[in-house]
C-alpha cells in the first residue's frame, strides 16, 4: 500500500513537471503582435520636388473611356517639374518642353489633410484647378498621380482628362 501511494506521488510529481514544462514552452512560443507605424503625413508626403514622367489621355466622354499614352508630347526632352511646400502651401513649376496647365506657381490645398482625395492648385494668375488624386501620397511614396480634366468653353462636363504621373526627385 505504501508502495502504491509512493508510486502515485511520483506520477503526480511527474505529471506536474510535464504540465509545467508545457506551459513554459507554450508561453515562450507566444508570438508578439506586430506594431504598425503611425500613418504617414500626407502633408509630408507631397512636400518634395516632382518630375513629370508620364501622361495618359483619357476619353472621358466615351462609354469605353479609352486611354492613350501621350507622354512623348507632354514630357518631351525636358520634363515639367513641380515643387510643393507644405509649410506655406505653395507650389512652383519649372516648365518643361511640353504643355503646362498649372501656371508658374501659386498655392495649393488638399480637400482633407489626413485623407486627401483631391488637390486644388490655385495659380498666381488664373482660375483654381481641382485635381482628383489617383492615389494617396505618403512620405514613402515615389509617385504622385492626379487627373486634370478639360472642358469645352460653354460646357461643364469634361470631354478629355489627363492622368499625370510624377516621380519624386528628392
Amino acid at each position: 500500500m505504501k508502495k502504491k501511494i509512493a508510486d502515485m506521488k511520483s506520477v503526480k510529481i511527474s505529471l506536474s513537471i510535464v504540465l509545467l514544462s508545457l506551459v513554459i514552452i507554450l508561453s515562450s512560443c507566444k508570438k508578439d503582435r506586430p506594431v504598425l507605424d503611425p500613418p504617414g503625413s500626407k502633408l509630408e508626403g507631397i512636400n518634395a520636388t516632382w518630375s513629370l514622367t508620364e501622361v495618359v489621355q483619357v476619353d472621358v466622354a466615351s462609354i469605353q473611356q479609352k486611354k492613350l499614352n501621350v507622354s512623348t508630347a507632354f514630357v518631351g526632352s525636358t520634363p515639367l517639374v513641380m515643387t510643393f511646400n507644405s509649410s506655406d502651401f505653395t507650389y512652383t513649376v519649372t516648365k518643361g518642353s511640353g504643355p503646362n496647365y498649372f501656371g508658374d506657381g501659386g498655392s495649393w490645398a488638399f480637400d482633407d489633410n489626413e485623407y486627401p482625395t483631391q488637390i486644388t492648385l490655385t495659380p498666381n494668375s488664373g482660375a483654381p484647378k481641382v485635381l482628383p488624386m489617383l492615389h494617396t501620397i505618403r512620405p514613402v511614396d515615389t509617385y504622385l498621380n492626379f487627373m486634370y480634366s478639360r472642358t469645352c468653353a460653354n460646357d461643364q462636363d469634361p470631354y478629355i482628362a489627363y492622368e499625370f504621373k510624377f516621380v519624386r526627385s528628392n
